[in-house]
């Protein structure tokens, strides 16, 4: 009689590209985790993550089906694999700002308008302003991703024909809402004044007709070409201020400047006639360069 033949050892359960899929959700959970308490990202990413849970009853439905009859193959590793998926697609989709995130609720749009338009920021935190070609609202504030102490904006407007006049502010939000700051973006058709005030500032004024500018804070303001009347700029804090190389520039206090420019008795100059920018410096210290372009 011959002996029969031993049945084959039952392969484990877990695989270990299962083991290793698995390994990665908790490393992305643990990332998202210190990212929102180290203020790499808003909460509003936690809110975010939780609007996906149609997602999350799928992935338990398929692993309901899936697990039982899966047993030491690689059916198993689906559900990790769905589960990266869906923090991924989250978290790419937040990054990018997409507007069905409840994140995206916290956006505020202006009205649609022509003509002049007077602006006021003030924000403890990150600005970055810019120019918008064709943009339909006058005004598009944005919280950025990264976390911090600022609040959701607010505006206090007030429009009347061809004049508009914002103010912008942070508003005690829920801490889910709240970032490092905003990013605003301009209608360039308008003629703008401004007055910036945050922590930094980071102002790229070169694609808008800005007729004044009062910035109170550290950071960059980059300027564009006149359109038609001079312009002025006033300084509180530590700014360095791009000026165009074909403008007619006058500095009324102490700056640091390049060698095209002379001293005067109250600051310096550059160029020859009625000066097409004024800076003055309120306060703080000034740098000014000239643009590349």
């Amino acid at each position: 009689m011959t002996e029969e033949a031993a049945p084959p050892p039952e392969r484990p359960v877990s695989h270990i590209s299962t083991l290793w899929a698995w390994l990665f959700v908790g490393l992305l959970l643990v990332a998202v985790v210190v990212g929102v308490v180290g203020q790499v990202f808003s909460r509003a990413v936690l809110l975010d993550l939780v609007s996906f849970w149609p997602f999350l009853v799928v992935i338990f439905l398929i692993a309901a089906t899936v697990l039982p009859r899966s047993r030491g193959r690689w059916l198993a590793s689906v559900v990790p694999l769905l589960l990266i998926g869906w923090l991924v697609t989250a978290i790419v989709l937040h990054v990018n700002g997409w507007e069905q995130l409840p994140s995206s609720s916290a956006r505020l749009a202006g009205p649609i308008h022509v003509g002049a338009a007077d602006l006021t920021v003030n924000v403890p935190g990150v600005l970055e302003i810019r120019g918008a070609a064709a943009q339909p609202e006058a005004y598009l504030v944005i919280p950025r991703k990264a976390g911090g102490d600022v609040g959701a904006p607010e505006a206090l407007e007030r429009q009347v024909d061809l004049e508009l006049a914002v103010g912008l502010r942070p508003i005690a939000t829920s801490q889910w809402f709240q970032s490092e700051g905003w990013d605003i973006t301009l209608d360039d058709r308008l003629t703008w004044v401004l007055a910036l005030t945050a922590i930094d500032i980071s102002a790229d004024l070169s694609s808008l007709v800005v007729s004044s500018v009062e910035v109170t804070g550290d950071g960059t303001v980059t300027l564009g070409p006149m359109a038609e009347n001079s312009r002025s700029v006033d300084v509180r804090g530590n700014v360095t201020i791009v000026v165009p190389n074909e403008e007619t520039v006058q500095i009324i206090g102490e700056a640091s400047v390049p060698p095209s420019f002379t001293a005067t008795e109250d600051g310096y100059v550059r160029g020859e006639g009625d000066p097409t920018v004024t800076i003055q410096v309120v306060a703080g210290a000034l740098t000014v360069t000239e643009s590349t372009q």
